[in-house]
């Protein structure tokens, strides 16, 4: 191959490499918010318990959102329905719960976690038993409307409290501002497994899950009434937008173009 024919196919390769840089994966360095759907939750409070085990267990001082204190700015945020925008997005979901079960340590009742559309249909995706750094992906359509929500054995509960019974608060969300790695020691767990480790983007959204209805009654668990911990189940949210259909074509024709012209040239040279 001559010095210039090297030249031009390295050029075409940058070319292509800035295409699909730009227009394919523009998520790479900050996961895409969901901002617009989000409102600050004033005033709001919650007591002091574990970040994953059962709130009768207390762990010193720890509470459920210190380990995440270096990693947001403190708000808590009431998350509304959401649409995928003009094109769509891709929506990744993490569990980061050791024990996602009912009330966070009754697997026989079993919490499944995911969105109910605009007909109140429930899409599951995460479900108790999976394990922490479990993950699922779902590519919301353009227009979609989506509602973060956990249906367990007493109903469906929603990330939009007067959708919920009593305008209950079953989560609370809060924005990751700071990227970094999350590590959650086994001494604030249930002991069922080691560590949590989590590799935080910024533009993450965490939901914090409470599965109990406030008027709860399962005398079987000895739970009469919701304990509002919210740590039921805890998911982080990360977007990503569906590429452009121009982008992927222009990286069609790029492509193509660069087998042309290589073709072309391994015919000039047999030729010569």
């Amino acid at each position: 191959m001559s010095g210039s024919n090297f030249y031009k196919i390295k050029s075409l390769l940058s070319v292509m490499l800035v295409v699909l840089v730009v227009g394919i994966v523009p998520s790479g360095v900050l996961a895409v918010s969901l901002d617009s759907a989000t409102t600050v939750r004033s005033d709001f409070s919650f007591g002091d318990n574990s970040f994953d085990g059962p709130n009768f267990t207390p762990f010193g001082s720890d509470n459920l959102f210190q380990h995440f204190d270096p990693f947001t700015d403190g708000s808590l945020l009431e998350v509304d329905s959401f649409t995928g925008g003009e094109l769509g997005q891709n929506l990744e979901l993490f569990n980061l719960a050791e024990l996602a079960s009912f009330d966070g340590y009754a697997p026989a009742m079993s919490n499944s976690f995911g969105f109910v559309d605009s007909s109140d249909n429930f899409l599951s995706l995460l479900n108790a038993g999976d394990n922490p750094g479990a993950s699922a992906i779902y590519s919301q359509a353009s227009g979609e409307e989506l509602t973060f929500a956990l249906q367990n054995s007493d109903g469906t509960l929603l990330s939009v409290d007067s959708r919920n019974e009593g305008n209950a608060v079953q989560m609370l969300g809060t924005w990751i501002t700071e990227g970094g790695n999350l590590n959650v020691p086994i001494s604030n767990l249930h002991g069922f497994s080691g560590a949590i480790t989590f590799d935080l983007m910024v533009g993450d959204l965490v939901l914090f899950i409470e599965d109990l209805k406030p008027d709860a009654n399962h005398p079987e668990f000895g739970v009469f009434g919701s304990d509002f911990d919210y740590n039921d189940f805890i998911v982080v949210v990360r977007g990503s937008p569906i590429p452009e259909p121009s982008t992927v074509v222009l990286f069609a024709l790029a492509l193509g173009t660069l087998l042309v012209w290589h073709r072309g040239a391994n015919r000039s040279s047999a030729l010569s």
